[in-house]
């Protein structure tokens, strides 16, 4: 409203626009972020049910944990960095 009494006016009424703009985009930017991390966290909770829920079985290799968990693996000459799919990245 306050703009519109600014044209009213006559007014130079830009910066007052142009920093409307500017905190709209700062809050998109700030939605957009809360968006990504909540979903970073949903993915690492995710992980861990997972894992808490099949802890009593064996240790030996299931294809499909590894397709649930692992987005990539990056075998280097002296290390292997295994990304999960939570971001989270392990270097061995």
């Amino acid at each position: 409203m306050e703009l519109i009494s600014y044209a009213n006016s006559g007014k130079d009424y830009e910066k007052l626009a142009d920093e409307i703009q500017d905190l709209s985009e700062r809050k998109q930017a700030i939605l957009t972020a809360e968006a990504e991390s909540q979903g970073e966290k949903d993915r690492i909770t995710e992980m861990m049910e997972f894992i808490e829920n099949h802890a009593d079985q064996s240790l030996d290799y299931d294809e499909e944990l590894v397709r649930l968990l692992v987005e990539k693996v990056t075998v280097f000459e002296n290390n292997v960095v295994v990304r999960f799919k939570s971001g989270i990245e392990v270097e061995i």
